[in-house]
């Protein structure tokens, strides 16, 4: 009886310890690049508890034409902060705020020359007025 709940006490350690891996690992960033070498993507990752790279920090990506396409945050693998998207020629698409992966306040879409075409309020991933 002693070994036994020595053994889970043991494998109950080890699964805590492989759980908290994506808090206590520092972040690194990871880039992709498009074919001419120019920047595509720029975002931190960390391991989840399976080994897997997860998004946690900022994330950047660009169009091929070298302008910015969105920017954003991640907490844990899910969008956490502001985002904003462009379109390719530069005009602002989006902007939005994500807490833990839901939109949540102002939501702002323009068309590609610059008109609103929404302005909406979220909360916690569901629209409340517009």
């Amino acid at each position: 009886m002693r070994e036994r709940c020595c053994f889970l006490l043991m494998l109950l350690t080890a699964v805590l310890a492989g759980c908290g891996r994506s808090t206590t690992e520092p972040a690194h960033l990871v880039e992709e690049r498009w074919p001419d070498g120019s920047l595509h993507i720029r975002r931190s990752v960390v391991s989840d508890w399976r080994g897997e790279e997860i998004h946690h920090g900022p994330v950047e990506v660009w169009y091929e034409n070298g302008r910015q396409r969105s920017i954003g945050h991640w907490q844990h693998g899910r969008k956490h902060g502001l985002f904003t998207y462009w379109y390719e020629n530069g005009q602002k698409k989006m902007e939005l705020t994500n807490v833990e992966g839901r939109a949540h306040g102002r939501v702002m879409e323009w068309s590609a020359d610059g008109q609103v075409i929404r302005d909406e309020e979220w909360r916690d991933g569901k629209r409340v007025a517009n």
